[in-house]
């Protein structure tokens, strides 16, 4: 399967507990670990916080709102 089917097919909201003070790299890590078939976009996925592109060191709430952006192919 490409990386397209397998990031949609398991696409849909997840719930993922995180210890606070959190940030997007524990958020990512929990993730990896939840889901470890992202973790192969690792180094190329991109993470929003409330529709803003995130680093590593943004802070994150349970109020927020996540999104991950797998790697695309433009051409």
């Amino acid at each position: 399967r490409s990386r397209r089917q397998r990031v949609q097919n398991d696409a849909k909201e997840v719930v993922i507990g995180v210890a606070a003070p959190a940030d997007v790299s524990g958020l990512r890590r929990a993730v990896f670990t939840c889901r470890p078939a992202v973790s192969r976009f690792a180094r190329c996925l991109l993470i929003a916080v409330n529709q803003e592109y995130a680093t590593d060191d943004t802070p994150v709430t349970s109020l927020d709102e996540i999104a991950f952006f797998p790697p695309v192919l433009s051409g």
